[in-house]
């Protein structure tokens, strides 16, 4: 093979590498919004994971080991170059499927992992390549490790799985909930009422917020209700993910998590930690809505900004629509015309006092 031949065949695979970070496959369903931005050895990873949650789920333990063999080839000159891309790559498919479905128990951790080696045993192989006699490397395998929290881990010395109650009670949990099989803002609508009621609560160092603490305790961070709300989608059949990012509120900028739902081709906001007191103040909203915090009111745009760095290298959430969905006004007649009535009255009842008092007084 001629040293062009070899250049040619470099740059095609650099290019598979890149491109898949930046391009999404228009064809692609929108529930694989993030999956679709992986390269081929991403995706393999992501349905290495999706098979190694559900063999688990039988007889759930600690630990969920996750093995993929490459089956996309790229070369690099170094292993450290090479070590760089499988690093990358674990980390954004991880946050692929995080935000596309944080339902597994062993994810529920996720965006406390900072080294990936060491959090959760990332190793990998690689074999090399030559051709007219220039050496190259490439991937061959990746594996490694997913925990669940301390708080669910299986305790030896009882006779009951820790772990598999903690998925079970997340499953009742959500079978609990009633959702309107309806369209898809009647099903969103739904999903929202079942969660704004949620306490919410700041996540202490060290941990985050997930399923199990908003659809069972019913105490969550953001992180856990946004979570729990993506999680309701899917079993509904409504395309969501999670967002996460910088959220602006009247005490100043944190990290928080929401959601973004898909309805026919536009995306929308739905933030159920900010419908705690208005049902619709933050429900599929687009980014010149403006929304409600503390009585006081802003544009979603303004207060709500996507951050995926801490969680991914790559990743880019959906582009929201500009204005929110129109909600029809099924306010009840009270609710719209009430205190007009209760304003009527107390004329009615001055003048009748007023009038009274003057015939009396001529009497």
């Amino acid at each position: 093979m001629s040293s062009k031949t070899v250049t040619l065949l470099v740059i095609a695979m650099v290019a598979a590498v890149a491109l898949p970070a930046v391009l999404q496959d228009a064809s692609a369903d929108a529930s694989d919004h993030y999956k679709s931005q992986l390269d081929g050895n991403g995706q393999g990873i992501y349905e290495a994971m999706a098979a190694a949650f559900t063999a688990a789920e039988e007889s759930p333990g600690d630990e969920v080991q996750v093995q993929y063999t490459a089956s996309m080839p790229v070369l690099f000159t170094t292993a450290d170059s090479l070590e760089e891309y499988v690093k990358s790559l674990v980390r954004n498919t991880l946050a692929a499927y995080y935000l596309s479905d944080p339902s597994p128990i062993w994810l529920w951790n996720y965006p406390l992992v900072d080294d990936l080696s060491a959090d959760i045993g990332l190793t990998f192989t690689y074999r090399t390549v030559t051709f007219d006699g220039a050496s190259w490397i490439t991937l061959t395998s990746v594996s490694f490790t997913l925990t669940v929290p301390d708080a669910y881990k299986d305790d030896t010395s009882t006779e009951t799985n820790e772990v598999a109650d903690a998925i079970a009670a997340v499953k009742a949990a959500a079978e609990a909930v009633t959702v309107s099989e309806g369209t898809i803002q009647d099903k969103v609508s739904s999903i929202n009422d079942a969660l704004r009621a949620k306490t919410v609560t700041t996540d202490a160092e060290g941990t985050v917020g997930n399923i199990y603490d908003a659809l069972v305790t019913g105490t969550s961070s953001s992180a856990g209700i946004a979570a729990a709300f993506t999680y309701l989608c899917s079993l509904h059949g409504v395309t969501a993910v999670t967002a996460v990012g910088d959220v602006q509120g009247t005490d100043g900028t944190s990290t928080g998590y929401w959601n973004e739902v898909k309805e026919d081709d536009a995306w929308f906001a739905v933030d159920c930690t900010w419908n705690t007191d208005t049902a619709r103040n933050c429900l599929m909203v687009g980014t010149t809505s403006t929304v409600t915090f503390n009585s006081t009111s802003y544009g979603f745009g303004a207060t709500h900004y996507v951050d995926l760095t801490g969680l991914s290298d790559t990743l880019v959430d959906p582009d929201l629509s500009s204005e929110g969905v129109s909600w029809p006004d099924d306010s009840t007649f009270v609710d719209k015309y009430g205190g007009y009535i209760i304003l009527a009255l107390i004329v009615i009842v001055i003048a009748v006092a007023f009038f009274h008092a003057i015939r009396t007084g001529v009497a």
